[in-house]
């Protein structure tokens, strides 16, 4: 085998061990229980408080439960890209906070 090619091959074994790496994590339900962007693991979206809720997402709880079942929303969300997948509610949630006022990403973090 040539040089270049071993090189190809090591580049592309390189490349591919996130990705392993994410799925061993994934099997092991690491880090479903941690959550991969936050440290401090998932939050609890129904502990937060009516208050706190209104005031993030402009809805209380019990409506943003009945606009997940009035919108038909399926039932989970995967982006292909980070390979991250959320249940409707929160990522209804997501878009409602990203919506309830213009802000810059930094603005929006939970």
């Amino acid at each position: 085998m040539s040089e270049e090619v071993e090189i190809l091959l090591a580049a592309q074994s390189f490349h591919q061990m996130p990705g392993d790496l994410l799925d061993a994590l994934d099997e092991e339900g690491i880090l479903e229980a941690q959550g991969r962007m936050r440290p401090g693991g998932r939050i609890d979206l129904a502990s937060i408080g009516e208050t706190i809720f209104l005031d993030q997402f402009r809805f209380t709880f019990i409506e943003v439960n009945e606009l997940v079942v009035h919108l038909d929303l399926p039932k989970e969300f995967a982006c292909p890209q980070t390979r991250i997948k959320e249940d409707a509610f929160t990522a209804l949630c997501m878009l409602l906070r990203r919506l309830e006022s213009p802000a810059r990403l930094c603005d929006i973090e939970m």
